[in-house]
């Protein structure tokens, strides 16, 4: 077999969001406190152990809010950045599309508190799963052979982890990914009639990457954080069913440089004073005060992928197209919802695996989860 089944991906990969999902509906438990029977001395040291994992929890917030973003969009808009030698045909989107969706989630496996080890105590493991699917308006609206992309991801602060609050303090963190990416399909690469188009609907595509990124970043005191990344991407050849397709060579491109950059405003929550008719309504709130959603989150974000081998000659256009962009607007209007809207944009490369040789542009607004979300 030259590598893992659709099937087996997606099985795996669902059996570990089930059980994230399963374990995410138990109350997290506070690690046990021996002291003494003086209750007076239990609460102390409870207030101590809450305060102590403040920042430990608000690095795994930041760890968060750069995950892959996972979004639902009807009715996408393509276009084509260049006149195609072959027009798309029935069943690979010649009449569009009706959807796109990047169901994507880094399942965590270890994170970090203050009572972890001195190394963890800074550090998120993951298991990371994402399905890109498209679906056409073609005869029967088929969908185009899935992006499977799975792996291992671990992020590591370098910086202090009690300044990551400080509006002067640069955090910095590393995020290491190694992952095998494929669509599944087992046919020849190539489109039989035109050796140098891809066989958009069982080509055999299949890679694998390391991915290596630093990122830095600053809070303000209201709340807003800037943040940048630069990395490599690094295709490999794992062996086993973890191979890396020959037909990428000269032509899909083994090296890249990564720069991300992000706006986030954190959603928050602020103490109102009670008017006297709302008093009556909360006549057991003995502060006089009621919580309510001052702040809804939003990000923006820009990913660009610059492929830089020297060697792209069967690459089938004249323009290279090394340059892939991304960008991203969300919206999370519910504090204690996991549920909002999304618009991306994107030039460049089509980013559905084997399509790599078809430059669009695309427009879309859709839906957007997050289930790391933090409260």
């Amino acid at each position: 077999m030259k590598k893992v089944s659709l099937e087996t991906v997606m099985l795996l990969s669902i059996a570990f969001l089930c059980s994230q999902n399963s374990f995410a509906q138990i109350p997290q438990q506070k690690p046990q406190i021996t002291t003494s029977s003086d209750s007076s001395s239990v609460e102390d040291d409870i207030r101590r152990a809450e305060i102590s994992s403040i920042p430990y929890n608000n690095l795994q917030q930041i760890f968060g809010y750069h995950d892959p973003i996972l979004y639902l969009s009807p009715a996408p808009v393509f276009n084509s950045l260049s006149t195609r030698k072959i027009a798309l045909q029935d069943g690979e989107g010649m009449n569009g599309y009706w959807l796109e969706g990047n169901i994507s989630h880094r399942v965590t496996m270890y994170r970090g508190k203050y009572y972890s080890r001195p190394f963890w105590s800074r550090a998120r493991i993951t298991f990371d799963a994402a399905f890109m699917l498209r679906m056409t308006k073609d005869s029967s609206s088929p969908l185009l052979p899935t992006s499977n992309d799975v792996g291992l991801g671990l992020d590591y602060l370098l910086s202090d982890v009690n300044k990551i609050e400080s509006p002067k303090a640069t955090t910095v963190y590393l995020k290491a990914q190694i992952h095998h990416y494929s669509n599944g399909q087992a046919l020849p690469f190539f489109k039989s009639t035109a050796p140098n188009r891809n066989n958009y609907k069982n080509g055999d595509f299949s890679t694998n990457y390391i991915r290596l990124m630093v990122y830095g970043m600053k809070q303000t005191s209201d709340n807003h954080i800037y943040s940048a990344g630069l990395g490599l991407q690094r295709e490999v050849d794992l062996g086993g069913p973890l191979t890396l397709s020959d037909e990428l060579a000269s032509a899909y491109g083994l090296n890249r440089v990564l720069l991300n950059l992000q706006w986030t405003r954190r959603s928050r929550f602020v103490l109102t004073q009670l008017s006297d008719t709302d008093k009556k309504k909360f006549s057991k709130n003995p502060t006089g005060k009621t919580v309510r959603n001052a702040r809804t989150q939003w990000i923006w974000r820009s990913e660009l992928a610059y492929i830089i081998d020297n060697d792209l000659s069967l690459y089938p256009l004249s323009s290279k197209y090394r340059l892939g962009v991304h960008n991203y607007l969300t919206w999370m209007p519910w504090v204690t919802s996991d549920f909002g809207f999304v618009f991306h944009n994107y030039f460049g490369r089509d980013y559905l695996n084997i399509r790599y040789d078809d430059p669009i542009q695309t427009y879309q607004l859709g839906f957007v989860m997050n289930f790391n979300k933090m409260r």
